[in-house]
């Protein structure tokens, strides 16, 4: 089921603070620079429920992920009164993994 869009976590890089250097466990690219995951990232935000039960979601099942590039094969859509529960929603631009097994293998 997908979430509604939300604002960019980080609009300019450049306004986040760097990790201090002697927390870096190694020197990055020219260019580059090290910052704490959330800081740039919103891990495992709310979910936002959709204005109807009998509304239509996006519905990806692992059978849909390539197990060789990651990419989303195919979307089905279902009601949300069917997917509301145990399910994880997402929205364009995340990254998503298996919860029971985390790893890009389908299955």
């Amino acid at each position: 089921m997908a979430r509604r869009k939300v604002a960019p976590v980080v609009e300019n890089i450049d306004e986040i603070g760097t990790v201090p250097k002697e927390e870096w466990p190694y020197e990055l690219p020219q260019g580059w620079k090290w910052v704490h995951l959330g800081d740039v990232v919103e891990i495992n935000p709310p979910k936002t429920l959709p204005d109807s039960l009998d509304e239509l979601v996006s519905f990806i099942p692992m059978s849909a992920v390539s197990e060789t590039k990651g990419k989303v094969e195919h979307l089905e859509t279902k009601i949300a009164s069917d997917v509301i529960k145990g399910y994880t929603s997402f929205i364009d631009g995340d990254i998503l993994f298996a919860k029971i097994t985390p790893c890009m293998e389908n299955g």
